[in-house]
């Protein structure tokens, strides 16, 4: 299958090392029966007959059922199962949200189901996989992703103190749209676990991943829950190793939080709940930028709009990449030197037709051969008329969806529309907006992106919306806002030159905090921007890891010593991960 046709249908299939360790975990006696329910090329069912044979099965097949929605995805499992002796596996070529399943369910369900965006997901099929969730007690938000609906329907398939194995996205430890399966696995299921890497574990797909495991489904009340932390895939035990780590009492919101220490994780919550903090969504709304179906096409450099003659009523002032911001601030200068080194800084808007409904310059350009080729495209192609692009609105902040160290939001003093690249941010007090932007950047909110963002290759952190307006923020009460509002333009310059770093704001911000309860925000921060950034990097670890490392233990903050042997390379170490640590 060629790379288009896998991203069309999320089709990265298991790594066979993953795929044998989670039906190792599942698969406990000779009669369990598995499903699969977006089995792809069936190494998941492979791994299963495997391990069935391993505890006394002789003939598994009749054992294994796959679903998949790929006909040809069906033959090559069918073919590669053959060649594994496997001629009697219970195979189905349909939509997942359209099986039925055996009458009495399944013991096993294990599943690398797609994961497939919100925006990709629609239509009929995200019409039936909602039913399937509600018909399991759960109401998944309309920008849930396919992965979230797979959850939440093959819990159905499950026969009472099953068990459910499956390679997920990080998205289920942090999205908002995820609370929702969150919750629901707490409630179904006696016991959740989930598997979290340092390094990555899947070279087919840019998202971090994760392993969940999951035991005695129907079960009705709270699950015991835990997060176990691994170098890579390689350091994953055999046998009953993975059952030694501890269990805690799971609370609401982001499943990443059980990522830090117990120390780090309880200073969070502590300061969350101080009353000069509040959510960014009570003070502001957060919305993704326009989606122009082809910036190469809409967005245009001064030169291009230039040589295209195309009138000034039909072009606005844009920031197309999140890179050209720095800064608090976005001004008119600013714009002006991006305009100046030949970046593209319109967009077309052709909403108002009468402004440009005789000026031959814009018919030509939208009746162009490259205007052909856009308008037969995934976005512009439901669009009527195509050419207009939705939601150019001048926002009065900017807030990248991508971040490397950290998250900033940027005031837009240059009135100018954005790409959706860059969340816009419209403030409920707009007397608010300079304070909010100036003291974005402070621990506890940067700390809470990273709790709360998707981490990408490359070692980016991504925001959506949801997660966004959820970030802690200091409140603006009268006496902050003067104090930030004298400070706002050095911390802008300094964010220019060298980038402003998130104490500083801090002793402005946080003043009265307690100095323990802020040094312990700034060492979960800097953990898990440590673990983000090194997920790209080399298994060697580095001396300054070695020495983080160290301090931890010596603090306090680790009641375990690292099991460097058993685990070499992994940052943080796997010790020091525990929930209880």
């Amino acid at each position: 299958m060629d790379l288009h046709r896998k991203r069309q249908l999320a089709a990265f299939y298991s790594p066979a090392n993953l795929a044998h360790f989670i039906a190792r975990w599942s698969i406990r006696d000779q009669d369990d029966t598995i499903l699969d329910p977006s089995m792809g090329d069936g190494v998941l069912l492979r791994a299963a007959a495997a391990c069935l044979r391993q505890v006394g099965c002789s003939n598994p097949g009749p054992q294994l059922f796959g679903v998949d929605i790929d006909d040809a995805a069906v033959c090559e499992a069918k073919r590669q199962l053959q060649d594994h002796g496997l001629c009697d596996v219970r195979l189905t070529v349909s939509d997942f949200f359209d099986y039925q399943g055996p009458r009495d369910g399944v013991s096993v369900v294990l599943m690398n189901p797609p994961f497939t965006e919100s925006h990709q997901f629609a239509g009929p099929t995200r019409d039936k996989a909602q039913k399937r969730a509600r018909d399991q007690g759960t109401r998944l938000p309309g920008r849930s992703a396919a992965w979230a609906a797979f959850m939440t329907a093959c819990t159905g398939c499950l026969r009472p103190a099953g068990r459910l194995a499956a390679i997920l996205p990080s998205t289920l430890l942090s999205a908002d749209y995820a609370e929702p399966v969150r919750e629901h696995l707490l409630r179904r299921f006696e016991q959740v676990t989930v598997v979290v890497f340092d390094r990555r574990v899947f070279p087919e797909v840019e998202a971090e991943i994760v392993l969940l495991l999951a035991e005695g489904c129907q079960r009705v009340g709270h699950a015991r829950f835990r997060v176990i932390s691994f170098a890579d895939a390689t350091a994953l035990p055999t046998g009953d190793q993975l059952l030694n780590d501890p269990f805690v009492a799971a609370s609401s919101g982001p499943w990443m939080q059980y990522v830090l220490p117990r120390k780090l994780r309880e200073a969070a919550a502590q300061a969350v709940s101080d009353p000069t903090v509040c959510r960014l969504g009570d003070l502001a709304s957060v919305h993704i930028g326009a989606v122009t179906g082809s910036n190469d096409f809409f967005a245009l450099s001064r030169s291009q709009a230039e040589a295209l003659g195309l009138p000034r009523a039909v072009l606005r002032r844009a920031i197309v990449k999140a890179l050209a911001l720095r800064g608090n601030q976005f001004t008119d200068s600013d714009w002006t030197r991006l305009a100046d080194s030949g970046q593209r800084v319109y967009l077309l808007d052709l909403a108002d037709a009468e402004s440009w409904r005789d000026t031959a310059q814009v018919e030509e350009y939208i009746s162009s051969d490259a205007a052909c080729r856009v308008s037969g495209g995934y976005k512009c192609s439901r669009r009527n008329p195509w050419y207009v692009v939705p939601g150019l609105k001048v926002p009065q902040a900017l807030l990248p969806v991508m971040a490397g160290s950290h998250h900033r939001l940027i005031l837009n003093r240059a009135q100018c529309v954005n790409t959706n690249s860059i969340h816009s941010v419209n403030f409920v007090d707009a007397t608010h907006g300079r304070f909010l932007a100036a003291t974005f950047p402070n621990t506890l909110t940067v700390l809470a992106a990273e709790l709360r963002g998707r981490s990408y290759g490359g070692g980016v952190l991504k925001l959506e919306p949801g997660d966004a307006v959820s970030l802690p923020v200091g409140r603006p009460d009268a006496e902050r806002v003067v104090v930030v509002d004298r400070l706002a333009d050095a911390w802008d310059k300094e964010d220019r030159e060298r980038g402003v770093a998130p104490h500083t704001i801090d002793r402005v911000l946080w003043q009265d905090m307690d100095p323990e309860l802020l040094s312990a925000l700034r060492e979960a921060r800097e953990w898990l921007l440590r673990r983000r950034l090194a997920r790209e990097q080399s298994a060697m670890r580095t001396d300054v890891e070695a020495k983080c490392d160290s301090h931890l233990l010596q603090s306090g903050l680790s009641d375990r010593p690292a099991r460097n042997s058993e685990f070499s390379g992994a940052w943080p170490p796997r010790a020091a991960l525990s929930p209880q640590s």
